[in-house]
């Protein structure tokens, strides 16, 4: 038996980057970072406003990226600089997903329903009316447990 004991203070919200926080195209690659997405630059500043941890997470900050340390904490270190550049702190940049991450806001993730492998979010499609009441359903009272 493990004495890991859950700490809610060490959850966070994780962010992408590339073509969620910043407009990226394939011309971009990795040696510019695109201009901010209005939306989400206003909702990540909102969440650290009202005193929420928000991370990072790109596949920019893996250590393959240039298959060199140097071009991953030039990476890491151009990242900072446009977050501040945008009016954010320097946040934590990170391509780890963790047992805190309470969110994840990425232009790739599709949102399944827990432990039942049905999709909810993202791109929906060959879904049932009955299956999306179903889904619902499932959600809400997944939302009402986790309240108590």
């Amino acid at each position: 038996m493990s004495d890991f004991k859950f700490d809610p203070s060490k959850q966070y919200i994780a962010v992408d980057l590339d073509r969620t926080l910043a407009h990226h195209t394939s011309d971009n690659g990795i040696t510019t970072i695109g201009n901010p997405v209005e939306k989400m630059l206003f909702r990540v500043k909102k969440w650290i406003n009202e005193g929420k941890k928000v991370k990072i997470l790109t596949a920019r900050a893996a250590p393959h990226v240039g298959d060199s340390p140097s071009v991953r904490k030039n990476q890491i270190a151009m990242i900072h600089d446009w977050l501040v550049e945008n009016g954010l702190p320097r946040l934590e940049v990170t391509c780890i997903k963790d047992k805190y991450m309470k969110e994840l806001w990425d232009d790739r993730a599709i949102s399944v329903a827990p432990n039942t492998g049905k999709q909810i979010g993202g791109r929906l499609s060959g879904f049932s009316d009955s299956d999306l009441k179903d889904l619902s359903l499932q959600l809400i009272n997944e939302i009402k447990r986790r309240k108590k």
